[in-house]
């Protein structure tokens, strides 16, 4: 999925989150785009509907749903993503792996990264979603709200309903292979990199 925005995991009640997502004030939210959506991460994605869901989704640990349609929670409960349509299928993902980083040279970073592996139809597809990401790179501040700017550089990986990762796109990736950079240790490297397999 691409993410059209991370934003703290907090929710509105009902009618303020009703009076919020009524763009056009006529009392009825709608769940049909205003406007063709080109791509997963066109913002003509975000219905009121899905606005409104988005919203009044609860991500804390009492919550009972932590996804609703278009909108997701992260594993830790701090973070909501609203989420395009599926860009990429699990299923194209041939391989996940953790590993130790290395640089131009060979040298090894001491950083772990977990590399991603994709299919033909996957490497197309990732290709054609990495252009769109790589796009937003530097005109999205990182961690903004949709109504401001929204993070539209992200890609979100669901697992059961869950966001398990939502990386931004720092190139863009033409070959079918990928890394996942971040504060990985070994353990938290190679669970991402379980995760991802299935």
């Amino acid at each position: 999925d691409t993410a059209q925005s991370g934003v703290q995991s907090t929710a509105l009640d009902e009618a303020t989150a009703r009076g919020a997502a009524d763009a056009d004030g006529d009392g009825v939210l709608s769940d049909t785009p205003a406007t063709t959506p080109e791509n997963a991460s066109d913002l003509a994605w975000v219905t009121e509907q899905v606005m409104y869901d988005f919203l009044t989704l609860d991500c804390s640990a009492s919550a009972d749903v932590k996804r609703v349609e278009g909108a997701a929670c992260d594993e830790s409960g701090q973070v909501k993503y609203i989420l395009g349509p599926v860009a990429v299928p699990g299923s194209d993902l041939e391989a996940a792996s953790a590993a130790i980083a290395t640089n131009g040279t060979g040298q090894s970073t001491g950083q772990w990264i977990v590399s991603l592996r994709f299919n033909h139809e996957g490497a197309e597809k990732f290709k054609e979603t990495s252009t769109i990401l790589y796009g937003y790179h530097d005109s999205d501040p990182q961690g903004s709200s949709y109504r401001g700017s929204p993070d539209r550089n992200s890609f979100a990986v669901v697992l059961d309903g869950t966001v398990i990762t939502a990386p931004s796109m720092q190139a863009i990736i033409t070959n079918g292979e990928a890394q996942i950079s971040g504060n990985f240790t070994p353990q938290s490297a190679r669970a991402l990199a379980n995760q991802l397999q299935f």
